[in-house]
């Protein structure tokens, strides 16, 4: 990431290739994804979208394009690893209920009879 950064704030106009540092970047979020660094894999597919969108100098055609798409599809597979993770917690914790929790859920439903 401090690579990226430091191309980011050092580019020349002449020199930086914007669908080069946005395919890098796109590239750098399947290491955070591996991780399950979401937060950081987010900020790099943002990084990579905002210089495709705003490029400074002569950019687009065919290599943008498909730059653009590698990063809606490593967008794509972040969403999935969220949902994978988000499922597979409430599975665990469907299957191995603590018995507050289960009492909480049935707040008032339920009372308890004292013999």
């Amino acid at each position: 990431m401090r690579t990226l950064n430091l191309q980011l704030a050092d580019r020349e106009e002449a020199t930086f290739d914007h669908a080069d540092w946005a395919q890098n970047a796109a590239q750098l979020c399947g290491y955070y994804l591996s991780s399950a660094d979401y937060t950081s894999a987010d900020r790099c597919l943002a990084a990579a979208q905002w210089v495709l969108e705003h490029p400074s100098g002569q950019a687009g055609g065919k290599e943008v394009d498909d730059v653009a798409a590698n990063v809606r599809l490593a967008r794509a597979k972040l969403y999935g690893h969220q949902l994978r993770e988000g499922y597979e917690s409430t599975e665990r914790s469907l299957w191995n209920p603590s018995p507050l929790r289960f009492a909480r859920k049935l707040g008032n439903s339920f009372q308890w009879r004292a013999r």
